[in-house]
């Protein structure tokens, strides 16, 4: 039996050293499995080289990955008293030396955009964020004390730590070495982290009493940053903890601190020091527990470079503060602020320039448990230089080259943040009452150049360089009753002004009562006026002077378009010029006109535009009115640009070739589509009324018209000259009317036609008229040429020249030639006829050759024309009249004169004067035998020049009574007399009003 039992155990005993031996053999093995499940998430991938010992313990190589995906390499591990370190040793003498450690961080991977969460569902994480913590207390804040920590810390802190080789793969320190010592009498511990610029030096002093700690950054030799502070037992659940930072800006560049710092530190200068003081509980997490939490700020010239993807161009801020900003805090949960207080002066500068920006002077108080912040300060504009130059803002100018800014302003603003007791932890404070004003006085000069591009208002103006100019005459407020939140904007009064450059003819501008509110959509309200003493736009060739512009004006900037509404609108000039047209004044006015700017294009709207000019003039042709426009629209797509609207006036004063005028009104409607511009309207001038459908082609110039003239009847009571005064002639008596089309330029297309109608029409030219005027004229144009197609047969009932043509046919032809001819002419005068087959007038003035017949012309009929006491004839003569007409009138060369048998008589009394007679025997014979001479043959020929003065030789036989009674007297007669003032003479001899009344009232 004893035998059995003994033999068991030392089976067992067998089995186990059996098993230890195993066990030590794969002891690299078997330690990553019992250490990992109690690492959390990190795991241990190797371990080589273990040595356990009891005094101390060695492992050649340990990896281990952590939760975050970065691995950890350590080489060469030893560790002296390892017990110490283990148990926590009251007094810690454990030594710890790792020859190298490498760090390789974690690669970095996007995150994954979280699940989606159906809709009346949260996440856990919501639910506990949703969830109020208990009492201020988090998850595990029993187990965290700040007194256990430090027992912990003196207990399991090694005495001695050497870590000669320490390696970041790819961090901002390559290589370093760390070291820390530890002195148990003082109850300090010395730790140091080095690399070839840059140590981490940290001293904790008293860890068994008042614990106090200093960490001193350094770059080189230099100090960059220091952090020191002191905790302070009060009882056995609080302390009072003090921490002090102080950063030495300049150095911090120098610190291998991430890109983002790094940029925004690269110039930096000057000093920062913050300091915090509390009273904490012994348990940590317990934040309802934490009080009178004081923060002290301040700066010395702190310089910091803002990146320059901010505004475009590198800036430096430059902070002061002249004492300490405070912050105090009743308690962190619920988290309660008590008093905020403070300021300092910040300056804002571009990197190149001597001259600051921007300078404020900021201060913050607390004024009825509300934060007050208020900032005064100036801006100067002619440090805006480098920014101008930035791409970015270069861009924003739309193609302007925006140069040599200049002037400054004043400004000043306070703010509100929420009352302090309403503020919560996480969240950034509401501001309220938010008011920003920029101060009269506030100028701001710039220089625009178009450069390169077309910029549509300088190259409108034919300016390559412009000056412009703002000014306030009073403060600009930008004000919010809470932000974020809309915003409004306001100026009682602001100048702008343009000008070219080196000029002294500005443009410029007033704007009042301007009122904007900034929010999901913009709008803006203001009156604006705006003016020049005089204005060009080359592109155009329009210039004028006293250019002004009047209107309330009223914006709404939307999401996909812009609204903006003009009203009282008033558009004036002087003097205004475009090729030959000048207008000596003009005025636009509309009640209101509204506009929608979006992407698609410009739709433009007005019920009513006025339209004034008091002279309006060109080559010919003069004008004066108002004309109403009335349903205008306006709009601009891919298509072109679309306008139509009516038109009307009353009040039209038109004077042409500076002698004919006439009053008019005007109605119709117009609208232009693309480069079209259509039309339809009527003319009424008097009695005459015109209805006309047009068309205008604006890049071509080319266009046409067809007219109508409805039939209108004239009388002594209302005639011609009623509608239309200053015309050579009138029409007194009968109808008139015509239609047609015209094109222009004049006869650029086919189809051009005219037709006019004239019925029983009387006519008066000076003191000459025509009755009885019937037939219908007819013209069209072909190559350019006004011809008819046929002679068109026209009556006239009478002309009276001074000598009465009754009766007078002929048919009307216009040729290719230009060849004006009245054809088949016949006409009664002084008893006899005039005929002519064709008599022809070239309107170029070329030479024609026609002929016309004067037969059984009545002598005494012509004597009582001319009612001369002197002077009376019988006898019938025939006249053939050679015509030739050319650029200087009408000429007649030997023309033919004969007396029909037997003859006539001639009775001519004083044909000469007596100082011709005397001393002439054969001249006073002459006069003897005219006063009783009946003659028996009468011919000669006749000669007429375009002077008018006629001259005919005349050979006369016949017998006097008083000379000779048995015997014939032959008389040869070389008359001359103006025939122009001859008909004039007749013309005055008689009742003009009288013969016309008769010659109407008989026809």
């Amino acid at each position: 039996m004893r035998r059995s039992r003994l033999t068991t155990l030392i089976a067992v005993l067998l089995l186990l050293a059996a098993a230890c031996w195993w066990a030590w053999l794969n002891r690299d093995r078997i330690a990553p499995n019992l250490v990992n499940p109690l690492l959390e998430g990190s795991q241990v991938e190797s371990i080589r080289g273990l040595d356990p010992g009891f005094g101390a313990m060695s492992l050649e190589q340990i990896t281990l990955t952590l939760e975050s995906g970065s691995k950890i390499a350590l080489r060469d591990i030893h560790l002296q008293r390892p017990f110490d370190l283990l148990f926590g040793a009251r007094v810690n003498r454990s030594h710890l030396t790792i020859a190298e450690v490498g760090y390789l961080p974690a690669p970095q991977i996007a995150a994954a955009a979280p699940a989606p969460v159906p809709a009346g569902e949260t996440t856990s994480a919501a639910r506990q964020a949703a969830e109020p913590a208990q009492a201020g207390a988090q998850p595990g804040a029993e187990a965290l004390r700040l007194g256990e920590l430090l027992e912990l810390l003196q207990r399991y802190l090694p005495e001695h730590i050497r870590i000669p080789d320490l390696r970041w793969l790819g961090g901002p320190i390559e290589r370093g070495q760390l070291t820390l010592d530890r002195d148990h009498k003082s109850g300090s511990v010395e730790l140091q982290l080095a690399s070839e610029q840059h140590q981490l030096r940290l001293q904790l002093r008293h860890l068994d009493r008042e614990p106090e700690v200093q960490v001193t950054l350094l770059a080189d030799t230099e100090r960059a940053a220091t952090l020191s502070g002191q905790l302070k037992r009060l009882d056995t659940e609080n302390w009072t903890a003090q921490l002090q930072l102080q950063l030495a800006l300049g150095q911090l560049r120098r610190l291998p601190l991430p890109q983002a710092v790094s940029e925004a530190v690269a110039n930096a200068s000057g000093s920062a020091d913050a300091r915090l003081a509390m009273q904490l509980p012994d348990r940590l997490l317990h934040l309802d527990e934490y009080r009178n939490i004081l923060v002290e700020l301040s700066a010395d010239r702190a310089t910091l470079a803002l990146p320059e993807p901010l505004l475009g161009a590198p800036l430096e801020l430059v902070f002061s503060t002249p004492g300490v900003a405070t912050v105090t805090f009743a308690s962190l949960s619920p988290f309660r602020p008590r008093d905020i207080a403070g300021g300092g002066r910040l300056t804002l500068s571009t990197a190149s320039g001597d001259t600051p920006l921007l300078s404020a002077d900021i201060d913050t108080r607390v004024s009825g448990a509300q934060p007050v912040i208020s900032l005064a300060g100036e801006i100067r504009f002619a440090a805006l230089e480098p920014l101008l130059q930035a791409e970015r803002w270069q861009s924003l100018a739309g193609g302007l080259q925006l140069t040599s800014p200049e002037g400054s302003g004043s400004f000043r603003g306070t703010a509100k943040l929420q009352p302090l007791g309403q503020m919560t932890a996480g969240s950034a404070p509401t501001v309220k009452n938010l008011e920003f004003s920029l101060l009269p006085e506030t100028r701001l000069g710039l220089t625009a150049a178009t450069g390169d591009s077309d910029i549509p208002v300088l190259e409108q103006l034919g300016w390559p360089r412009a000056i412009a100019t703002l000014a306030l005459n009073e403060p600009l407020t930008v004000s919010a009753a809470q932000w974020p939140g809309s915003i409004s904007l306001a100026a009682p009064a602001l100048e702008l002004g343009l000008r070219p450059d080196g000029d002294d003819a500005p443009i410029s501008a007033q704007i009042s009562a301007l009122e904007c509110r900034i929010d999901t959509d913009r709008t803006c309200r203001l009156d604006l006026e705006a003016g020049a003493d005089r204005l060009a736009l080359p592109a155009q060739e329009l210039e004028g002077e006293q250019v002004s512009l009047h209107s309330h004006l009223e914006v709404d900037i939307q999401q996909q378009q812009t609204d903006l509404t003009l009203a009282d609108m008033a558009i004036a000039a002087g003097n205004l010029r475009r090729q030959a047209w000048k207008l000596e004044t003009v005025s636009i006015r509309s009640p209101e006109v509204h506009c929608s700017l979006a992407a698609s294009g410009i739709d433009c709207s007005a019920d009513s535009i006025t339209t004034t000019t008091d002279g309006a003039s060109t080559d010919g042709l003069a004008t004066s009115g108002t004309v109403d426009l009335q349903a205008l629209s306006l709009s601009t797509a891919d298509s072109g640009v679309q306008l139509e609207a009516r038109y009307s006036s009353d009040d039209i004063h038109a004077r042409v070739l500076e002698q004919y005028a006439f009053d008019a009104s005007i109605r119709g409607r117009f609208k232009l589509a693309g480069d079209t511009l259509r039309g339809e309207g009527t003319l009424q001038a008097g009695a005459l009324r015109a209805e006309a459908d047009w068309h205008h082609q604006l890049e071509s110039g080319r266009g046409s018209a067809s007219f109508d003239i409805p039939s209108v009847e004239f009388s002594r009571e209302a005639p011609l000259s009623d509608s239309i005064s200053g015309l050579p002639a009138d029409l007194v008596a009968g109808s008139i009317g015509a239609s047609g089309q015209i094109s222009w330029p004049l006869g650029s297309a086919k189809g051009d036609r005219l037709s006019l109608t004239l019925d029983r029409l009387a006519a008066t030219y000076g003191d000459m008229f025509a009755v009885d005027a019937s037939g219908t004229l007819a013209a069209e144009q072909r190559d350019g040429l006004w011809v008819t197609g046929s002679p068109q047969p026209l009556t006239v009932g009478s002309v009276d020249v001074g000598v009465a043509i009754d009766d007078i046919r002929f048919a009307l032809s216009l040729d290719r030639q230009r060849n004006l001819e009245l054809i088949d002419l016949r006409a009664e005068l002084l008893g006899g006829t005039l005929r002519s087959p064709q008599l022809t007038w070239n309107l170029d003035g070329e030479m024609r050759r026609s002929e016309a017949r004067l037969d059984g012309i009545s002598l005494e009929q012509l004597a009582d024309e001319m009612e001369a006491e002197n002077f009376a004839a019988s006898g019938i003569l025939d006249l053939r009249i050679p015509l030739l007409t050319d650029a200087d009138g009408v000429t007649v060369e030997q023309g033919r004169v004969e007396a029909r048998p037997p003859g006539g008589r001639l009775r001519y009394y004083g044909a000469f004067s007596p100082s011709m007679l005397s001393g002439n025997p054969q001249l006073k014979l002459i006069a003897g035998a005219l006063e009783d001479y009946n003659y028996r043959e009468l011919s000669g020929t006749l000669e007429y020049p375009p002077s008018g003065d006629m001259q005919m030789q005349l050979k006369l036989v016949g017998r006097s009574d008083s000379v000779a009674e048995d015997r014939d007297l032959v008389i040869n007669l070389n008359l001359e007399n103006n025939i122009p003032d001859m008909l004039r003479s007749l013309q005055a001899s008689r009742d003009l009003t009288g013969a016309l009344e008769k010659a109407v009232s008989e026809q």
